[in-house]
Order: structure tokens, then sequence, then C-alpha cells
């Protein structure tokens, strides 16, 4: 929801006056889009209210997180907050949803492994790693783009510094191996699969503009 809806708001409200849209005084720090991108990125700050900080995967908009949600995580679900919700602490001056994003992100780096990597999915209750293949494809890919994102809206060499990092560890075992690698430790692929992974590697670069 955050993508299509907090995401979709901001993008609207940051481009009404360009658009022709006559705006609020103090705009761009108040209008009723960002208003509404405000009430609806509220109704998702249970899901952050877990032992690590990452969130869970769905929560409720009426009541919160149901009892029984299951607390396993996709990395991509846990990183892809940052830019929207930094986004708007700037505009509302609420420092609360960039805190979170930074928190889930900052928890996702200090779980990462013994050489460097995150899975692709994680209990965010217990900070254990569910599914252990690393990767860049889906339930990930859209981790290390938000990274990227955030650094630049931000000029954060922190969230750099965690891309960079896991980029160098990723890249030197998938260009060697398959698509998704063991989580602690290289394999030994085929040739086949080796250049199978410097094509999709390829168009990695490519989804991050």
């Amino acid at each position: 929801m955050h993508l299509p809806v907090v995401g979709g708001l901001l993008s609207a409200h940051l481009l009404s006056k360009k658009a022709g849209v006559e705006v609020e005084v103090g705009w761009p720090c108040s209008g009723p889009l960002l208003r509404m991108a405000e009430e609806a990125a509220r109704k998702l700050l249970p899901a952050f209210q877990t032992p690590t900080g990452m969130p869970y995967g769905t929560v409720n908009l009426l009541h919160g997180v149901n009892p029984g949600e299951t607390p396993v995580t996709c990395t991509a679900g846990i990183g892809t907050f940052i830019v929207e919700f930094a986004t708007l602490s700037h505009l509302t001056g609420d420092p609360v949803f960039e805190d979170v994003a930074r928190k889930a992100l900052k928890a996702l780096w200090k779980n990462r492994s013994d050489i460097g990597l995150v899975g692709n999915h994680i209990d965010v209750v217990t900070a254990k790693w569910v599914a252990q293949d690393a990767g860049i494809g889906a339930g990930v890919d859209s981790y290390f783009e938000y990274l990227v994102k955030g650094a630049i809206l931000l000029q954060d060499k922190e969230l750099m510094a965690m891309f960079l990092g896991k980029q160098v560890c990723l890249f030197s075992l998938v260009l060697k191996g398959p698509r998704n690698v063991p989580l602690y430790s290289p394999v030994k692929v085929s040739l086949w699969e080796y250049k199978a992974n410097k094509f999709h590697l390829g168009l990695f670069p490519v989804s991050l503009l």
C-alpha cells in the first residue's frame, strides 16, 4: 500500500502546482493530498511495532495487525519505505515515518549473514532468516533499489554504504553462480547458469533508473 497509495498521493501533491492546481498557503508542507498521504501512512505504523522494528507484511487499516498475522516478511517488503516515508517526514515535520523506515533498514543490515548477504524472507519477531537464499530477484530486488534511491534523495552516505556493501558481496557470488546463492556460503555452478545470471545482472542497474 505504501508504494501506490502513499507514494502516489505524495507525487500528486508535489506535482500539483506544476500542473496548474491552486495550492494552499504553505505548500508544499500543506495540502489535501499531503494530509491524505499522512493519514494513510499512519495506518501502516502499527506494522512496525515488532521487537526488531521490521514491519509485518500485512496490516488491517482499521484494526491494526491481526493477532494471527504471520511474522514472516520478504526483504523487499521491509526495506522499501524510506523514499515515501522520509519524504512524508520532511513535508509534515513529523520524524516518525522516516524513523521507522530507517530502523527497519538498519535491522536488515544488522542481521545480514557472516558473508554480508541478506536472505529472501525473515521472521520480523525473532530476526531469523526463513528463506536463506540471497539474490536480486523477487522478494529482495526493490530493497536494493530503495537503498540507492534513498541515498540519492536524502544524500545519505549510510544508505549508500549499505547498498555498496551488499552489492560487492552478492554480485561477486552471483557472477560466479546462480541467480540465488545460499545466505551463508558460496556455491559452484555450470557455465549456463553463469551466462544466465550475467544477463539478469545486466538488467538490474536499469531498474534503478
